[in-house]
């Protein structure tokens, strides 16, 4: 397979002030194994590495991307958003009694 740096959109999806277009990246390949990672581009905010194909022994694989700060950054939010309705909810409590 030879690859292109060039990004070619795949698909889009949303409303027309901020589509989002599912792109393909550079293909790498190395020992007999192709890479295709495939990127969720916005025309606000950041680009998101969604996952790679990974093609090998002519068959195709999808490989989803794991985003550990995504992870810790929700989780840490929904953490924040817990304890304030906690306090509310004790205070709240101390008030009555």
């Amino acid at each position: 397979m030879t690859g292109s740096t060039s990004e070619k959109p795949v698909r889009r999806t949303g409303n027309d002030r901020a589509p989002t277009v599912e792109a393909f990246g550079p293909v790498i390949e190395r020992e007999g194994i192709t890479l295709l990672p495939v990127v969720r581009a916005r025309r606000r905010g950041p680009d998101r590495v969604i996952g790679a194909w990974v093609v090998s022994d002519r068959k195709a694989e999808w490989q989803p991307a794991f985003d550990l700060t995504l992870v810790i950054v929700t989780s840490n939010a929904v953490a924040l958003v817990a304890l304030l309705v906690l306090r509310r909810l004790v205070s709240r409590r101390a008030a009555r009694g």
